[in-house]
């Protein structure tokens, strides 16, 4: 390898790493997704780029990103055939973090600043070092030769013409050397955990050393409905829901707008997938910021929703169900959303004296009203034999129509047992002359 160049971080790059690794990240297992996206972006880069000059690609037209983890050095692999980085970006991207040096841009990390302004890799590459005690960049760019790129938990990183590894070609290789207590991230079963969880809705194609596709699940929601099976919204519903029962119902549209939480409480039954872009992000890239684009998005998502569960009513059968389940739900939303009540209050179902064991809306109980009839008498009650047995009711039963039941004392029953051997006799005389 060739003399290796030093260079030195200006800013106080303990207290910024410390900020990086321990305040932005909930979680370790996240670098994955960042280092991943960086790689991505890369392949974007020079597929862009061969559009217009197919030689960019140098013979080397497979674009894939490879995870390969070496259980024996302790390192995890990713390697890229994206764009590469020069060396002069090398110097200026990876180094930015800390180029600037103030104590201004430390307070504005932490106040949650843009995540712009932290250089071409930003803060996710950083996360690295929630798993990594040192780091290595390869890299080779078309225009420039092979560099590796190295910072360990110190104030400098340095920066070498690679000749000691095999070459690489174009693209980027990065090893981290775990630490202790991360060697859990160099098990297939937790590589492929996270991948699958994170990368579904990725273009690249994401493999293991043994070249295994990890997420074959495309994203179902760019794609024409009408090419779409319902088997294949029930694969996608059961691997997104971890359910083992089939959806009851689908919707799948695109809303073409600039569009607090994304839906309200009352539908937190549904699962659903959003694809949005320029969506703002905290620091940390964990969570969404509050946005004018969210609310015009939630308005829309829950007008879909409402036209959805007007579809699943056009089927009796199938809305019972719904119902059946759904219903307290249907209910806290008509509290809760003023905008929508109306709207909710079409799909709720009653009880009626002419359908006792069947539900009807308002609609089609007043359908069979008579035209005579102005009012409608309701009561309300835990659940239908309570308001079957409310004492209210007793005055509006038939005497004469079966199914009245009135409750008799010891004495009472008695009493009516006298009468009728009393009168037996009796009623055997006029019935033999009728």
């Amino acid at each position: 390898m060739a003399e290796a160049e030093q260079f030195v971080f200006q800013a106080e790059i303990s207290q910024l790493m410390s900020i990086i690794i321990n305040t932005f990240y909930s979680n370790k297992e996240i670098f994955l997704r960042e280092l991943i996206s960086n790689a991505s972006d890369a392949l974007d880069k020079i597929r862009y780029e061969s559009l217009t000059d197919s030689s960019k690609l140098n013979n080397k037209h497979e674009l894939y990103i490879r995870i390969i983890p070496n259980k024996e050095n302790n390192v995890l692999i990713l390697r890229d055939t994206g764009i590469g980085i020069p060396k002069t970006e090398l110097v200026n991207n990876l180094g930015s973090i800390a180029r600037s040096g103030t104590k201004n841009f430390i307070e504005a990390l932490q106040s949650g600043a843009n995540i712009s302004m932290i250089g071409q890799f930003g803060v996710g590459f950083y996360s690295a070092y929630l798993v990594a005690d040192c780091v290595q960049v390869i890299t080779k760019h078309n225009d420039d030769e092979q560099y590796i790129w190295e910072l360990s938990a110190s104030r400098s990183f340095t920066i070498a013409r690679d000749t000691d590894n095999e070459p690489i070609g174009r693209g980027t290789l990065i090893k981290l050397f775990l630490k202790e207590v991360q060697l859990e991230y160099l098990e297939e079963y937790r590589i492929r955990e996270k991948v699958e969880k994170d990368e579904k809705n990725d273009k690249e194609k994401i493999k293991t050393v043994e070249i295994e596709e990890l997420n074959k699940t495309k994203p179902i929601w760019k794609r024409n409905s009408d090419d779409i099976k319902y088997e294949e919204y029930a694969a996608f519903y059961k691997s997104l829901t971890n359910d083992w029962e089939e959806q009851l119902a689908v919707r799948h549209f695109s809303v073409e707008d600039n569009c607090e939480d994304l839906i309200p409480e009352y539908l937190n039954f549904i699962k659903e997938i959003v694809d949005s872009e320029d969506l703002p992000l905290n620091i940390s890239r964990e969570m969404l910021q509050q946005n004018k684009i969210l609310r015009v998005i939630c308005k829309n998502i829950v007008k879909k929703y409402i036209e959805l569960f007007s579809e699943i009513a056009e089927d009796r059968e199938n809305f019972a169900k719904f119902y059946e389940a759904f219903s307290k739900n249907i209910k806290l939303g008509i509290h809760e959303d003023s905008q929508n009540q109306y709207k909710l209050a079409e799909f709720l179902r009653y009880y009626s004296t002419k359908s006792t064991d069947k539900l009807t809306s308002l609609k089609d109980y007043m359908t069979r009203m008579p035209e005579k009839q102005k009012e409608i008498y309701y009561i309300t009650g835990e659940n239908r034999q309570a308001v079957k047995n409310s004492p209210f009711l007793e005055k509006l039963v038939c005497i004469t129509k079966e199914g009245l039941e009135i409750d008799e004392d010891e004495e009472e029953k008695k009493l009516r047992k006298e009468e009728i051997r009393k009168y037996n006799y009796l009623c055997k005389q006029i019935k033999e002359i009728l």
